[in-house]
């Protein structure tokens, strides 16, 4: 029998997978043998045909599951969420990423049903203030999060996330429009551990990274043989 102890899949970006072929990780075709009870990471980010049903059935056969990453599969809904929720309690690492179909009620549900530790919401326009209140007040053993491009979002999440989400090492804010640099700042200042990953407003070099952590990083060394960098004024 074939891949009965599988335990870690990374399909990331195989375009061409299908429902029927997620379904081949829970069942093995010749022999019709029921697998996947074992697997424990599964990355499907960009697989961008994989639907509602497929979450639905690999989540009945593989309840050890405990790192999951579904970002950009377009296809996905609320429904999606809800079966990793009722079927998969070992999950501590949920990617979700550019999930544009799921709405709040994703969040409520993770905060409900799981103990997470990483949570990857980034670049969905429909979360809210609203959830981000239910996910830093309900996973307090959460230590990163990704909240970057989330145009929905206002200087009342950055107050919660202050309050209550004291456990956080890193937060992803790159791009979200609707956060202030004082409410940043005030999030900073009452966390002096937290990696901040925020947008640079006055980047003239288009090379230069969009985002800085919470502390200056040395300038890169001069490569082999160009001259030194002139003195500051």
């Amino acid at each position: 029998t074939r891949c009965l102890k599988l335990a870690k899949l990374y399909c990331a970006g195989v375009a061409g997978i299908t429902d029927a072929g997620v379904g081949y990780l829970t069942r093995e075709p010749s022999l019709d043998h029921a697998r996947g009870d074992k697997l424990r990471v599964l990355d499907l980010s960009r697989c961008c045909a994989v639907s509602d049903g497929a979450v639905d059935t690999l989540a009945r056969s593989c309840p050890t599951l405990e790192e999951v990453n579904v970002g950009c599969c377009l296809l996905l809904t609320d429904r999606a969420t809800k079966t990793l929720c009722d079927h998969c309690p070992s999950i501590k690492n949920l990617g979700l990423a550019r999930c544009r179909r799921m709405t709040d009620a994703s969040a409520c549900l993770v905060a409900d049903a799981l103990w997470l530790e990483a949570l990857d919401v980034s670049h969905n326009p429909r979360l809210t203030d609203a959830a981000t209140e239910v996910l830093a007040v309900e996973l307090m053993g959460l230590t990163a999060l990704d909240l970057s491009g989330c145009v929905g979002l206002t200087d009342a999440a950055l107050a919660v996330l202050r309050y209550h989400a004291t456990n956080l090492v890193k937060l992803n804010v790159v791009d979200c429009i609707g956060f202030s640099h004082h409410a940043l700042d005030l999030l900073q200042h009452a966390n002096q551990h937290l990696e901040l990953l925020r947008t640079v407003d006055d980047v003239d070099d288009a090379a230069k990274p969009q985002w800085v952590p919470n502390s200056e990083e040395p300038p890169p060394a001069p490569r082999s043989g160009a001259p030194p960098p002139p003195p500051a004024a």
